[in-house]
C-alpha cells in the first residue's frame, strides 16, 4: 500500500517476520558498530559518535557478502532471508527503529535505539540502556 504525504511517498511493507527480522538485525549492527567506535574513540580521549545511515548501510552490505561467502545468507534459522533490499528500504527499517510503533524494546519496555539527528541520519543506542547498566 502507498501512502501519499504531500511530495513524500512511502511504501510501507506489509509487517511480517521478515521486517521484524530485519529491525532485529539492524538494532545488533547499531550496537555493534556503536561498540566499535566507543573503543576506537575511548583511545584517543573522545566519546562514541553516534552512527550514519551510511554506516549502517555499508556495515548491512559487508556483512551480507560475508554471510554469502560463508553460505549461510539465507540458508540457516540465524539468516533465513535471503532477499537484498535496496538502500532505501534499509534507511526505513532503521528509521523505524526510534519510533514507538516498531522499534525494539527491552523487558522494561526502553526503546533500544534511538534517533539524534533525523535530518542527518544519525542514530545510537538509547542511553538509558547504559545509564542504568541494562544491555540487550
Amino acid at each position: 500500500m502507498q501512502k501519499t504525504l504531500g511530495n513524500q511517498h512511502s511504501n510501507r511493507p506489509q509487517e511480517n517476520s521478515e521486517t521484524k527480522w530485519w529491525r532485529q538485525w539492524l538494532c545488533k549492527i547499531i550496537f555493534g558498530l556503536h561498540h566499535e567506535k566507543k573503543q576506537l574513540f575511548a583511545e584517543v580521549g573522545f566519546s562514541a559518535r553516534p552512527i550514519s545511515q551510511r554506516e549502517i548501510r555499508k556495515e548491512v552490505e559487508r556483512r551480507i557478502e560475508m554471510l554469502k561467502q560463508e553460505n549461510i545468507w539465507g540458508k540457516t534459522p540465524q539468516f533465513p532471508y535471503r532477499t537484498e533490499h535496496n538502500h532505501n528500504w534499509i534507511e526505513r527499517r532503521v528509521n523505524e527503529l526510534a519510533t514507538e510503533e516498531f522499534g525494539p524494546r527491552t523487558e522494561e519496555e526502553t526503546l533500544k535505539i534511538v534517533c539524534v539527528d533525523k535530518r542527518k541520519g544519525l542514530y545510537e543506542p538509547n542511553p538509558e540502556l547504559f545509564l542504568s547498566e541494562k544491555l540487550p
